[in-house]
C-alpha cells in the first residue's frame, strides 16, 4: 500500500504512520522476526552503541547535559546492585552455527524484583531484558563510595597510627623515668645501707670507750 500523508519519509514493507515526517519504516513489527545487514560486522567505528525499544526503534543514549534534567548523584541507587543475582546459562535458540553456547548475565524477572527501573519492557509490559549498558555506571557509583570508605579507613588508621605511637613514646618516656627513679631508689638503699654500716660502727666504738 501507499505511504501515508507525510514528509521525507522512506517505507519498506511498511505502510507508513499518518502525521510523520523523516521517518523510516522496515518490515512491522511482530511480522518480520530477523534481520541481517551486510557490512556492519566486521567494520571497526568508533561512537554509541545502538539500542532498540519495545516498538523496534533504533536509536542511541546520549549522554550530554542538554539532553538531561533532574541531575543528581546517585547516591545509595546503586546499593541494589548487591542483591541481583548473576548467572551463567545457555539460550534456547541456537545460534547462526547452531551451537548453544555458555552465556553469562542476569535473568530480567529477578531483576525487575530487585532494581524495575534497569529492565527493559516489551509491548506487552512483560519484562524481556537489562539495560546492560547501565549497568557500567551504577558499578562506578558502588566502587566511588568503596574508594570513598577505603580512604576514609585508611585516614582512621593513620590517626590511630599517630594515636597509638605517641602513647608508645610516652610508655617509652614512663618507663626510662622509671629506671632512672629505680636507680636513684638503689643509689639511696645503697647509701642508707652505709650509714647504717657507719651508725652501728659509732655505736660500737662508744660501748667500748664507756668500758674504758
Amino acid at each position: 500500500s501507499l505511504p501515508v500523508a507525510g514528509a521525507n519519509n522512506i517505507h519498506i514493507g511498511h505502510a507508513g504512520v499518518a502525521g510523520e515526517s523523516r521517518f523510516i519504516h522496515i518490515g512491522r513489527q511482530g511480522t518480520q522476526l530477523k534481520t541481517f545487514v551486510a557490512g556492519i560486522r566486521g567494520a571497526t567505528v568508533s561512537g554509541a552503541p545502538v539500542l532498540v525499544n519495545s516498538a523496534g526503534q533504533l536509536g542511541v543514549q546520549n549522554s550530554a547535559r542538554q539532553f538531561k534534567e533532574d541531575i543528581a548523584p546517585m547516591g545509595e541507587a546503586s546499593a541494589a546492585l548487591l542483591r541481583l543475582k548473576p548467572v551463567r546459562f545457555k539460550y534456547k535458540e541456537a545460534d547462526e552455527d547452531g551451537q548453544r553456547r555458555q552465556q553469562y548475565g542476569l535473568i530480567a524477572e529477578e531483576v525487575a524484583e530487585v532494581m524495575p527501573d534497569l529492565v527493559i519492557y516489551n509491548e506487552h509490559g512483560q519484562a524481556e531484558t537489562v539495560a546492560y549498558q547501565t549497568l557500567s555506571s551504577l558499578l562506578l557509583n558502588e566502587f566511588q563510595k568503596e574508594h570513598a570508605r577505603r580512604a576514609q579507613d585508611a585516614d582512621r588508621l593513620i590517626a590511630l597510627t599517630r594515636v597509638a605511637n605517641a602513647q608508645a613514646r610516652e610508655l617509652v618516656a614512663l618507663r626510662r623515668e622509671g629506671a632512672s627513679r629505680a636507680q636513684q631508689f638503689s643509689a639511696l638503699a645503697a647509701q642508707l645501707e652505709q650509714l647504717q654500716q657507719v651508725t652501728a660502727q659509732l655505736l660500737t666504738t662508744r660501748v667500748a670507750d664507756r668500758k674504758l
